[in-house]
């Protein structure tokens, strides 16, 4: 521990020194990858990062940003279908482990420490990067990897869009915008509303029914005002979203009557000027976020509201072409009213993160790195991280590794719960290391593909068990690994006269519980609950003329639903296909498109979770105006 704390001082000392010996500016470009700070190209750095485009997230309205992951990315969703929870998987951990970012700014729910996949819409964003091996050096709590989502209007055109779906799913969709001279502002929205009333068939009664009370419906809204004049800009984003569902209940229990309401206000400001050989942000966000809970049936009322502040300064030193440090400082705070605590609570976090990106030599990358937190609640902790990237062929051939202590801070649920919560929880750490290898289409022309091996131990896991009362007490006494494989590709080429590309990624996890945590317990050496140990997706799409193609598909192996994985049967592996075909006319500077999505196309029944059947083949068709503007 005296190392580490002599290493951020030494770091920071270093950046603060060098900064004012830099001699004069100079032209190097900016790349910056949200997910894991580094402004690198992403062969370059030392884990591999996934992004998924706009042109692919606009073709998707309708979707959730769950459905988007499953099929674009290594994550495996667990999802109980429409209208419900979807909670984001890495490496075989849960949703408490993955840090979910809006434009940078951490946006897990403070109370649960999840993010409801299920609440975000594809049409909303203009770039997912997914990133299974960033570190806590990156962006603090969070341990099995990160999803960075990104907003940015389109303000060259005025667009309008209407969607008609199975199962009385309508969606409607606006975006306008100008730009003028230095300045550029935007407004953007969707309303969804949906029955949700699908066909699925039931494995225990061998017949098919409709789903019951699971009727959604979901508002977005987002406005943003952008200035800029050569290396200085200013963004301003607001981000509304407001839910009304219906909690659907597994097959057996039948219609239920619980109803959740959820709204999220984010605001967002950054200014980035640059000072000589220092690239400056300063960033300020606000949020609030509501989420009530009714079941009248088992009188469950739960209201609460939290609140964020965060600030944050970052300063890019460019020393010379091939180093560059960053250091970045932030004071982030939350409160949380609800009728669940006995009084509202509070965390305060101070943090401080210094990162390298030194090219030792002109195939060799280091990344050293190094974050120190600071909470309120339970104390302080720090994250140290060293990343490799070594390319044996320049942009062709290269390996990559990394090695990490993460933490996850406890929940305000795991604090501060009346019944069972801990005031005493530490937080959980984990050891991370991974090596990659990786190709580009320039070498063989076979496409980009990368291959990355990975293994995570953690320790002081916050689990929920049965305590000395009724009910469940929260406590640091799980201890994890998890260890497997991921590998990404991606190629674009051109078929006759058509242009077609494809990509796919494919993972094998193995996640358990190593040590006992009393005797005989029969969970050790098993796969976590709901962690397929395979899982594949791909996709493909073709291009010709007005015209395009795409078919999608899943498959992911078998799933247990308890730790012993032998007191009930496995959930059987199942393959899901997508298609979709698309149309598009422009006249003048109008274009207009046409677009029909078709979901299980195999009409497969499966299920993700135990008893919570997912829909069968179902449909959406949109039907969108864009109208360019003068800038």
């Amino acid at each position: 521990m005296r190392f580490l704390s002599l290493l951020l001082v030494f770091m920071t000392v270093l950046s603060i020194g060098l900064s004012a010996q830099v001699a004069d500016t100079l032209e190097m470009q900016e790349i910056e990858v949200v997910s894991t700070r580094y402004r690198t190209p992403v062969f370059k750095q030392p884990s591999y990062t996934v992004t998924i485009d706009s042109l692919v997230l606009s073709k998707l309205k309708g979707q959730s940003i769950g459905n988007v992951l499953g099929r674009y990315s290594s994550i495996f969703v667990r999802s109980n279908a429409p209208g419900a929870i979807s909670i984001a998987s890495f490496r075989g951990f849960g949703g408490q482990q993955t840090r979910v970012l809006w434009e940078g700014m951490p946006i897990n729910h403070s109370m649960l420490g999840v993010v409801d996949l299920s609440l975000l819409q594809a049409g909303s964003f203009t770039s997912v990067e997914v990133s299974p091996g960033s570190s806590s050096s990156a962006y603090g709590s969070g341990i099995s990897g990160s999803v960075a989502l990104q907003s940015l209007l389109n303000t060259k055109e005025i667009s309008l869009s209407q969607s008609f779906g199975s199962n009385g799913n309508l969606i409607t969709s606006a975006n306008g915008g100008v730009s003028l001279n230095k300045w550029s502002i935007g407004v953007g929205g969707s309303y969804q509303q949906n029955e949700n009333d699908y066909r699925y068939f039931d494995r225990n009664t061998q017949q098919e029914e409709h789903r019951q009370h699971a009727e959604f419906d979901n508002i977005q809204l987002q406005a943003q005002a952008g200035w800029k004049k050569e290396s200085t800009r200013f963004y301003s984003k607001f981000w509304f979203l407001k839910s009304d569902h219906e909690i659907p209940e597994n097959v057996f229990v039948g219609g239920g009557t619980a109803r959740q309401y959820d709204a999220a206000y984010r605001w967002i400001n950054t200014f980035n000027f640059r000072k000589g050989n220092i690239q400056h942000r300063l960033k300020t966000y606000l949020a609030q976020t509501e989420l009530d809970y009714f079941d009248p049936n088992r009188g469950i009322e739960s209201i609460s509201t939290g609140r964020e502040w965060n600030n944050e300064w970052s300063a890019a030193i460019f020393f010379s072409p091939i180093l560059m440090l960053t250091n970045v400082v932030s004071a982030h705070f939350t409160e949380v009213e609800t009728n669940n605590f006995d009084e509202a609570q509070y965390r305060s976090v101070l943090s401080g993160q210094v990162m390298a990106e030194w090219n030792l030599a002109k195939k060799l990358g280091v990344f050293p790195g190094i974050r120190f937190d600071w909470y309120n609640d339970f104390g302080s902790t720090l994250s140290p991280s060293l990343g490799v990237n070594y390319q044996m062929i320049p942009e062709e051939f290269y390996i990559h590794s990394q090695l990490s202590r993460n933490f996850r801070a406890p929940t305000f649920n795991d604090l501060y719960w009346p019944q069972g919560g801990s005031p005493d929880l530490e937080p959980e750490t984990a050891i991370k290391t991974e090596f990659g290898i990786g190709i580009s289409d320039r070498l063989f022309g076979i496409g980009n593909h990368d291959v990355t091996f990975f293994r995570a131990d953690i320790s002081n896991g916050i689990r929920w068990t049965p305590g000395s009362s009724t009910f469940f007490e929260a406590r640091n006494y799980l201890s994890l690994l998890s260890y497997g494989l991921e590998w990404t590709a991606s190629k674009s080429m051109k078929v006759g006269m058509a242009n077609a590309s494809y990509n796919h990624s494919a993972s094998y996890t193995r996640a358990t519980i190593d040590e006992t945590r009393f005797a005989g317990d029969a969970a050790v050496n098993n796969q976590l609950p709901y962690v397929p140990r395979w899982k594949y997706s791909g996709a493909i799409t073709v291009q010709k003329n007005n015209l395009t193609g795409s078919l999608s598909g899943s498959w992911v192996s078998e799933r247990y639903s308890t730790e012993q994985n032998n007191l009930r049967n496995p959930e059987p592996p199942y393959v899901v296909l997508d298609a979709s075909f698309g149309y598009s006319k422009s006249i003048n500077k109008t274009e207009f498109n046409l677009s029909i999505q078709v979901n299980n196309v195999l009409d497969k029944q499966y299920e993700i979770i135990r008893l919570y059947p997912q829909p069968l083949r179902n449909f959406l068709i949109t039907i969108t105006i864009k109208q360019k503007t003068k800038s």
